[in-house]
């Protein structure tokens, strides 16, 4: 299946939002709750908690998109030889 395919009704265009703009909301959403965690007041162990929280965040967001890339590479592989 291409970009231009799609399983739905003939003539109703598939919806696919770009992957980039998805990471981005997602890592800017994870360091505007680390920032705005930080900046309500300053201690170390809420320094602490929020980095521990961002690296979570950016961690989960990175394996999405790597599990996001791989699917779409192993689906056009599939479509290619079959």
């Amino acid at each position: 299946m291409n970009d231009t395919e799609h399983d739905g009704p003939p003539g109703e265009a598939e919806l696919r939002i770009p992957l980039a703009l998805v990471a981005l909301v997602l890592y800017s959403g994870a360091l505007v709750r680390f920032l705005t965690g930080f900046l309500s007041g300053f201690s170390v162990g809420k320094l602490m908690e929020g980095l521990v929280g961002l690296a979570f965040e950016t961690g989960m967001t990175t394996a999405l998109v790597l599990a996001v890339v791989l699917f779409r590479r192993r689906r056009q592989r599939g479509a290619g030889q079959g």
